[in-house]
């Protein structure tokens, strides 16, 4: 029916449906059960990649660099420090733990390796693109959050990543890293700063196509 809307709130995991005033139930119920698959499409989605709300149960799916590695939960004894590995072959990724941690727990010990990498993985990547940009940030933050993958406080010189890229593919963490550095020469996303973008990374678009197509499902 013309004008009735459906949006779906992976974050909140809702759908909500604007319809015009006097819209039959029945038919406002005929138009989400057509769209049902969709509707569970996108929330399994953000289910699966969105590193803040992981399934940390045995054989959970965890998100590592655009790839999904099935979680093993190997118990420790109490004495033993807690850890994490990465089997990229077998494409698992095991939480050492003890057996009465608590999902909180769980979720702590991952998010700690995942702050780990991601700095490991940024640094070769900052380092690449200032030097391309010849601009460089006075320092650079690592933070769980919603509404941006990137931003760039130019009067501090600072420049704070979401950690929630950790699960995208490398490409697209390579897109943020140069977005937010041409945001210290441009601030705005004028021609000037696209003209930058076009030169350092001729298939920006491209990748920011990618982007958004994950972009929905996390922020």
């Amino acid at each position: 029916m013309k004008n009735v809307i459906l949006r779906i709130d992976t974050k909140d995991k809702v759908v909500r449906v604007s319809a015009p005033f006097g819209c039959h139930h029945d038919l406002i119920v005929e138009i989400v059960r057509k769209h049902k698959e969709k509707i569970k499409s996108r929330f399994s989605k953000r289910a699966v990649f969105d590193i803040s709300e992981p399934d940390l149960s045995e054989g959970g799916l965890i998100p590592f660099l655009g790839q999904l590695f099935r979680l093993h939960i190997e118990h420790i004894e109490y004495t033993t420090a807690r850890n994490v590995s990465i089997n990229h072959e077998d494409r698992t990724i095991t939480l050492f733990v003890c057996s009465n941690d608590s999902k909180r727990e769980l979720f702590h010990i991952l998010t700690q390796w995942y702050f780990k990498n991601f700095r490991n993985i940024l640094i070769p990547i900052i380092d690449k693109y200032a030097a391309k940009v010849g601009r460089k940030a006075n320092t650079y933050g690592i933070k769980i959050v919603n509404g941006y993958w990137g931003i760039c406080r130019n009067r501090a010189k600072s420049i704070i990543f979401n950690l929630k890229l950790i699960a995208m593919p490398s490409e697209v963490i390579e897109l943020i890293v140069l977005h937010e550095h041409v945001h210290l020469k441009h601030f705005n996303h004028g021609k000037d700063f696209k003209a930058e973008m076009t030169r350092l990374m001729p298939d920006w678009k491209h990748r920011e196509d990618e982007l958004k197509s994950y972009q929905r499902y996390f922020i």
